[in-house]
């Protein structure tokens, strides 16, 4: 991400091994998706991170029920987000002929 062009990248996961792996792979802050006071916890967290502001990007890369709408969350009014998950299983697919 920082390749492109990219400078405030956050992680947020439930596993704190993969934070750990996406802080070495440029992400400067870390939210743990299981803390105490639920979504809006999680989201004003990563507000902090912003400077008050939310995500322009949210990529998506875990498969979640939901996961978009939840990505939606972490991004402000016009931001984006991207589902990795499919562009993933799609190019796995080509390459290997199964998913």
């Amino acid at each position: 991400m920082k390749c492109a062009g990219f400078s405030d990248i956050i992680a947020i996961d439930e596993d704190e091994s993969r934070l750990a792996l996406a802080e070495v792979m440029g992400a400067r802050h870390k939210v743990l998706f299981t803390c105490k006071n639920g979504m809006q916890g999680m989201v004003e967290k990563a507000r902090t991170c912003f400077g008050g502001e939310l995500a322009d990007l949210v990529l998506q890369c875990v498969e979640l029920p939901g996961g978009n709408s939840i990505a939606r969350r972490f991004a402000r009014n016009g931001g984006n987000t991207a589902d990795l998950t499919k562009r993933v299983r799609t190019q796995l697919t080509r390459r290997t002929g199964r998913c």
